[in-house]
């Protein structure tokens, strides 16, 4: 990442460092804009993930994943009505990201990449990040609204759920 004042990277053991003035992580506002690289695979661990951003604070920027994986996607939140997945919901890009090994257990509004998109999410996969929820279940996002679009983009992996299932978005429109 890199907004002018700072760079973010992974090394290739999956580690987390800043150079100069980095802008404030916990605010996903903070990247209108901004294009995020991932130049490694990254191990996420055995620890359960936090979606990126907010319903007020969500990623408007793009993720270039340069075809390179994230393992171990894990988040257990039943009947959450919070939008959950890698990131919670994304008016931004998604570009070449796989997504493999892990498990998603939600409410209403999930998918592997995001719980819902009004982005564009492209030539990107869930290799093995299993999906459950009540309703709007889909292998990469739950809910594909407004100027959404998924292009050259596949699930391989299993979706559980009650209402409006799908392997790739469980509905597209508005819910």
């Amino acid at each position: 990442v890199n907004n002018g004042a700072g760079v973010l990277n992974y090394d290739a053991l999956g580690i987390l460092s800043s150079t100069g003035n980095f802008i404030d992580l916990t605010t996903p506002e903070s990247f209108i804009g901004d294009v995020i690289f991932i130049d490694n695979n990254i191990f996420l661990g055995d620890y359960e993930w936090i979606p990126i951003g907010t319903l007020t604070d969500i990623f408007e920027g793009t993720l270039k994943g340069g075809g390179n994986t994230i393992n171990g996607v894990y988040i257990n939140s039943p009947g959450s009505t919070f939008p959950q997945g890698l990131f919670s919901a994304i008016p931004g890009d998604i570009e070449n990201v796989i997504l493999d090994k892990g498990y998603i257990n939600g409410g209403e509004n999930v998918g592997a990449l995001a719980g819902g998109s009004t982005g564009k999410i492209y030539d990107s996969r869930n290799n093995g990040v299993n999906i459950i929820g009540d309703s709007y279940i889909g292998g990469i996002t739950g809910v594909l609204s407004g100027e959404g679009e998924i292009l050259r983009t596949y699930n391989s992996s299993s979706i559980y759920g009650f209402g409006y299932l799908g392997a790739i978005t469980g509905i597209t429109g508005t819910n």
